[in-house]
């Protein structure tokens, strides 16, 4: 009956150990799909900063064409002022898509970072609720008489008469 108490104590602190592995690979998945998510977020913000320049572009076009058209030069005077406005105008809300791209990395890099950490904290919790595990059944394997325990106390020898040595 001994042994096998033994051998479920062993079993189960494989399985505590093979848990914290299994866990470990679910938080890897986890930081590989947030690091996926946050790439395709930056990339949304680089085609809204790509729809920005094309703006840019048609309104720049266009007043210049308005000019031409009404006899003056399209990239001069007033035509000149309108387009450096747009420009202005483009170039904040271009930053700014730039901006939340880089921050959405950050994100997903930070994410991604904590979600291994985890994972490896959780191998470490396997391998310690494993080592508790076989601790406990050692102890109680002890309490109920295991193998070396039925041996009486090793004698202790009496040290606090030692003789006097001159010194």
């Amino acid at each position: 009956m001994e042994y096998v108490a033994i051998a479920a104590a062993v079993m189960g602190a494989v399985g505590q150990v093979e848990a914290g592995y299994q866990r470990r690979q679910q938080y890897r998945l986890q930081a590989e799909q947030t690091r996926l998510q946050a790439e395709q977020k930056a990339l949304e913000y680089t085609r809204q900063g790509n729809a920005v320049l094309d703006r840019i572009n048609n309104a720049n076009a266009a007043a210049a064409a308005r000019a031409y058209a009404g006899g003056t030069m399209g990239f001069e005077g007033s035509s000149a002022l309108v387009q450096a406005a747009t420009e202005r105008r483009g170039g904040r809300e271009l930053l700014l898509t730039q901006e939340g791209a880089a921050s959405a990395r950050r994100y997903g890099f930070t994410q991604a970072a904590l979600f291994e950490q985890a994972g490896d904290t959780a191998v470490a919790a396997g391998w310690a609720n494993a080592a508790m595990s076989i601790g406990t059944a050692a102890y109680q394997y002890s309490k109920i008489g295991g193998p070396g325990m039925t041996q009486p106390p090793a004698p202790v020898e009496d040290r606090s008469t030692v003789p006097d040595m001159g010194v």
